[in-house]
């Protein structure tokens, strides 16, 4: 039997960390005008091993909620919306929250064991970027365009932008400059987190949401559904009657997670796109 969610848990799903970061965006607006704000942000939502060296610790994570302008949460959280549309079928909003935090303290750790003391880092772009390498996962060969007649699914864009990343990166550690090691951690996490599921994994599987367990709304995937010899259920054995739509997509959602999304039947694909709009 999955023991119940901890109470705090939903306080670190995707929503609020959004909503924190718009918070932290504000009182850096704040702080252009007010010496005393600018000071606390400038303690606390940076990070360099100076910080770290006067114990305030918790900059190793709230660097990654810190977006000094509008124009730098937008390019941030634009991006991570439409990923997260589609990872919602296949992470709950609590184990995405999870693995924003998580990359940011990894990334935090890579900067401080390889930049210089004095570079100071704020902002998540990095993190974005980690969003859209697990989205490879869910739908790798997705067509987005075509480049003189040479195919570019989503795998192949996403390794030209980290490769483009990393390589323009300024990797001199001039102060308030992108950080090359932050955004290397990052990314090596992203890709440990796909082979191993999670370094919590463990933790959650004691809970209701394991790492990669399909749901299509609720924290956890419907075990109860009947299979056929195909693997599949396509009807309740018990009472001999169609799957209810809830239950259909619970069975195009269990395909996808054990054959791909390439599996899919062009009608399970229009099932699972109306089942998006509904939502």
């Amino acid at each position: 039997m999955k023991k119940t969610l901890p109470f705090l848990f939903p306080f670190f799903g995707m929503p609020a960390l959004l909503l924190f970061n718009l918070t932290v965006t504000v009182c850096w607006l704040i702080a252009s005008r007010s010496p005393f704000v600018s000071l606390l942000m400038q303690n606390h939502f940076t990070l360099s091993l100076i910080h770290v060296k006067e114990w305030r610790i918790l900059s190793v994570l709230m660097y990654a909620f810190s977006h000094q302008t509008i124009l730098e949460f937008l390019i941030v959280f634009i991006p991570l919306f439409l990923i997260l549309r589609k990872l919602k079928f296949f992470y709950s909003m609590q184990e995405m929250g999870f693995f924003y935090i998580n990359a940011a303290v990894i990334g935090g750790i890579f900067h401080l064991l390889m930049a210089p003391e004095n570079q100071v880092i704020h902002g998540a772009f990095g993190i974005t970027l980690s969003f859209l390498i697990l989205l490879c996962q869910v739908d790798r060969n997705f067509p987005l365009f075509k480049l003189f007649t040479v195919p570019f699914n989503l795998t192949t864009l996403t390794f030209l932008l980290v490769i483009a990343d990393l390589f323009t990166i300024d990797r001199s550690y001039h102060p308030d400059s992108s950080s090359f090691s932050n955004h290397l951690g990052m990314f090596i996490y992203t890709v440990f987190y796909m082979k191993k599921r999670s370094l919590f994994a463990p933790f959650f599987r004691s809970y209701s949401f394991p790492p990669f367990q399909i749901r299509s709304g609720g924290y956890s995937h419907r075990p109860d559904l009947n299979k056929t010899e195909t693997g599949f259920p396509s009807v309740d054995s018990k009472n001999k009657s169609p799957l209810s739509p809830e239950e259909e997509i619970d069975r195009i959602l269990d395909k996808i997670s054990k054959y791909g999304i390439d599996s899919l039947t062009g009608l399970e694909r229009k099932k699972l796109e109306e089942a998006s709009r509904r939502k």
